[in-house]
């Protein structure tokens, strides 16, 4: 009997593997890396597998040190149509004082 497909742990998986790509980018060892994320060499290991239970502030923290933080606000950014987009640009009009009640 086969496995059936996992889309979360193939999400993780490509995590890892982009982790590790950025890290190499910064010409860093894994012990080294871990260190700055104050994790031990396993836990981080870990997280470049793709290991599906690793705490999301972690990979926070790792993006973060890798100077990608803002890359977590696209995930949950609210989506606008191109009307509500469009009308907050617009300069809101004057309204006019209405006069004080007797």
């Amino acid at each position: 009997m086969s496995a059936a497909y996992d889309p979360q742990e193939d999400i993780c998986q490509s995590l890892g593997r982009r982790l590790r790509q950025l890290r190499l980018q910064y010409n860093e060892s894994q012990a080294i890396f871990a260190q700055r994320m104050g994790v031990s060499r396993q836990t981080y290991a870990k997280m470049e597998k793709g290991h599906p239970s690793t705490p999301i502030g972690l990979w926070v923290k790792a993006s973060s040190l890798l100077n990608r933080q803002d890359e977590w606000a696209v995930l949950f950014k609210e989506e606008r149509s191109l009307f509500e987009q469009f009308e907050q640009t617009q300069k809101p009009q004057r309204q006019r004082v209405g006069r004080a009640k007797k």
